[in-house]
């Protein structure tokens, strides 16, 4: 599987980085318009980083 970078702007309200409002892919930025669904992962078993997902509908 190939991964991709991208650069993720942040809400910070009552945790530091809580959601995302736009992200940068490829070179051009995009507003997310809403939050579709979201989910975690780690964090529980010792090692793992805790790791949130975010699947986003953007303004474009």
């Amino acid at each position: 599987m190939i991964f991709e970078q991208i650069h993720v702007e942040c809400y910070s309200g009552y945790k530091a980085n809580e959601c995302p409002v736009a992200f940068t892919f490829r070179d051009q930025r995009w507003e997310v318009a809403e939050i579709v669904d979201r989910w975690y992962e780690g964090s529980r078993e010792a090692g793992r980083p805790a790791l949130n997902y975010f699947k986003v509908r953007t303004r474009e």
